[in-house]
Order: structure tokens, then sequence, then C-alpha cells
């Protein structure tokens, strides 16, 4: 991460299967980006985290301005990508 990136309008949608590490632990990652909460609160901008999908959250009470929760409903609709998130419909 150099140059100061920014991360924005984006959303994590899959699944993020556990693994185990070398020493034989079983670890669950995150659903969005492994970054700390400073990192997160410095480089990322209207981001969503798939409710559904398997994996720990990034969200907490520091990160919530720049990381959310996207529902199911919402990741159904035309309006959140297009409205939300600024995706072009091309």
């Amino acid at each position: 991460m150099y140059d100061n990136p920014i991360i924005k309008n984006s959303i994590a949608l899959g699944n993020m299967e556990g693994f185990t590490d070398n020493e034989g632990n079983e670890k669950t990652p995150y659903k969005f980006a492994g970054a700390l909460s400073t990192m997160i609160i410095s480089t990322i901008q209207n981001c969503y985290e798939y409710e559904g999908a398997q994996g720990f959250s990034r969200i907490t009470d520091e990160t919530k301005d720049n990381l959310k929760l996207a529902t199911e409903t919402q990741i159904h609709t035309k309006e959140f990508y297009k409205d939300i998130l600024h995706f072009d419909e091309t």
C-alpha cells in the first residue's frame, strides 16, 4: 500500500473459507481486506461487506463510516450498485 491509495465504491461479496496455519491452528479470514482499523479509516471510502458472506467483519465503531454492511435486499437491486456504489451501467 504505497503512495496512499484509496479503495472506494467497492463490495466484498464472496465467502471467505477458513484455513489452517503452519502451527495447525484453524483461521477464518476477514470479509473485506485484512487491513488494520487505522488503514481502513485512512484508505477505504464507501465500501461494503455483504451481510450473508462467511468470514469475520471489519465493521466496528471506528470503521463504520468507511466500511458498511450490505443487506441481501441491497445486493439484488440495480439502485444499490448505481446510486450507492456509483457503478456505471455500461
